[in-house]
């Protein structure tokens, strides 16, 4: 075996690569995939350090990123007096430059990177991933400054990224190169019949991501979004039509919205999990679609979804609690349990110490979107417990808050005499006339003066009477996705048990809410919206 010394010289910013081959090199170097976010996650030693440390491999970053406590604990040296601003489109401010810093990714590949790596601010904290069975800080991430000079192919199909000094057999791949100035991979996409611009970018979290300027020319009546910072949101009702890179249909349950404007869309890493990709040295991008892909689940991490409430306390460490008639108390969680392990991985990881971020990130790690069946091990009192639930898919409840649940209709859990009772509302205007009572409209001007009607719920049609919440959101989806009413059999404030027709909203016409001085409610369109 010889060792060669390969140099890429750009804009007077040297990045150096040893590596041993014979005559033509392919290394792999093998990698995990975070089940927290889908993340390319690979080890490598930095400078003269012997344990090997986490990175993530970031094809939307065209410059390697060091923690601040990670440079600190590693002995990195960092220019604190020059700091550096990174595209006004980046999810990170900048950094301070680092004048030199080795890469030992593993016995074949060394990279030395020259001033195109940075120490990021103090107050940008190490992502956590969930890799080898636990939970770990990275130390950083790699961008493709470390491999500007080579050919790529990331394969999830063996979770190997090979790098080459040639290029690859390109039979059976099909490219998607965009034309774009960047040194970044950007691909193109259609949504219906026109053409968009995307950043291929495994350092984010989530599918598909769609500037709101973007998603409003498809559905021109959504209402302006006056939002600080990026949020995001998903088009739950399938307004927008379909997207495809090349012949390849994308994700429609991951396609999300974002309020922070950018010249492209983004594919995140949840997306191109789906494929295998290839991408040349002057940035082209080839893809082949996977034969064996993961199942990816629309999981949202809040107690709103599922059920379970993971939190943290000063005296007792990480809790998880959750609410009468759920799956997750159907299965033995009760209040205010010691979370011992969450899907397998042990609580409180080594290294890191119990903390209110720490339960945010369990909460995530819990609902994944690899996952479909939540598992946890709890201490409750003194006896240790497995449980174990089914998730709902959270776009089923996100479509029925925002499209389909009937406006002046409130439900709550555990509002009557027992914790698992149901209550039912119905707010007192012209709304009431779209319900009805043992086959009778609801007449409002019957109740003149009151601000709502309540009634217990016995029991729900097309459902066993040991229903749990989560039966409940996926019966509304079911027959509200459809147009069809939910009947509930109730007893009214009378004790006299009746038969509630709830219709969806997508039967209601505008009408104002009359009487008792109420503010009329959000047209659908509105509400929707919102």
């Amino acid at each position: 075996m010889k060792t060669a010394r390969l140099i890429m010289i750009a804009a007077s910013i040297f990045m150096s690569v040893h590596i041993s081959f014979s005559i033509e090199f392919r290394i792999p170097i093998r990698f995990e995939i975070d089940t927290l976010s889908g993340y390319i996650c690979l080890q490598a030693k930095v400078n003269e350090n012997q344990e090997s440390e986490w990175f993530i491999f970031d094809t939307g970053s065209s410059v390697s990123l060091l923690y601040q406590e990670s440079a600190k604990r590693l002995g990195v040296e960092y220019d604190k007096e020059k700091w550096t601003s990174f595209s006004e489109h980046s999810a990170i401010r900048g950094g301070y430059r680092i004048p030199e810093i080795t890469l030992r990714i593993n016995e074949r590949l060394t990279i030395e990177l020259k001033g195109t790596a940075f120490v990021l601010s103090a107050d940008e904290s190490p992502l956590i991933v969930a890799v080898g069975g636990k939970l770990v800080e990275v130390a950083g991430i790699i961008g493709m400054d470390a491999f500007g000079a080579f050919f790529l192919k990331i394969s999830y199909s063996t979770r190997e990224i090979i790098v080459s000094d040639t290029q690859f057999v390109l039979n059976e791949w099909q490219e998607v190169t965009a034309q774009s100035k960047d040194r970044l991979p950007f691909i193109r996409l259609k949504i219906g019949n026109k053409e968009w611009t995307a950043l291929l970018d495994s350092g984010w979290n989530g599918g598909l991501v769609v500037p709101f300027s973007v998603y409003k020319q498809y559905v021109p009546d959504i209402s302006e979004i006056d939002s600080q910072g990026e949020k995001e949101f998903f088009d739950v009702a399938k307004l927008f039509p379909p997207v495809k890179i090349g012949q390849n249909p994308l994700s429609y349950e991951l396609i999300s919205i974002t309020t922070r404007e950018r010249p492209y869309l983004i594919i995140g890493s949840l997306e191109m999990i789906f494929y295998d990709w290839i991408i040349d040295r002057e940035k082209r991008v080839y893809l082949r679609r996977r034969r064996e892909a993961p199942k990816i689940h629309v999981n949202v991490p809040s107690p709103v979804f599922t059920n379970v409430n993971i939190f943290f306390d000063g005296n007792l460490g990480i809790l998880a609690g959750t609410i009468p008639r759920s799956r997750a108390a159907r299965a033995g969680l009760t209040d205010e349990c010691v979370v011992l392990s969450v899907n397998g991985i042990r609580v409180p990881p080594q290294d890191i110490p119990p903390s209110e971020s720490l339960a945010k990130v369990l909460s995530r790690l819990l609902a994944n979107p690899f996952t479909e069946t939540a598992r946890l091990r709890v201490r409750c009192g003194e006896q240790e417990r497995e449980v174990a639930f089914q998730l709902l898919p959270s776009d089923r409840i996100i479509a029925v808050l925002m499209h389909y649940l009937p406006l002046g209709f409130n439900f709550a859990s555990g509002s009557g005499d027992k914790e698992d009772d149901f209550e039912v509302e119905l707010q007192v205007c012209e709304w009431l006339s779209y319900y009805r009572v043992n086959d009778h409209p609801i007449e409002p001007s019957s109740y003149e003066g009151r601000d709502s009607l309540k009634y217990s719920l016995v029991r729900i049609l097309g459902l066993p009477e040991d229903f749990t919440i989560e039966d409940f959101w996926n019966h509304l989806y079911a027959y509200f996705s459809r147009g069809e009413p939910v009947v509930l059999v109730c007893l009214d404030e009378a004790g006299r048990e009746v038969r509630l027709e709830v219709p969806p909203r997508q039967r209601m016409h505008d009408k104002p809410c009359s009487g008792n001085g109420k503010d009329a409610p959000q047209s659908r369109r509105e509400k929707r919206d919102e």
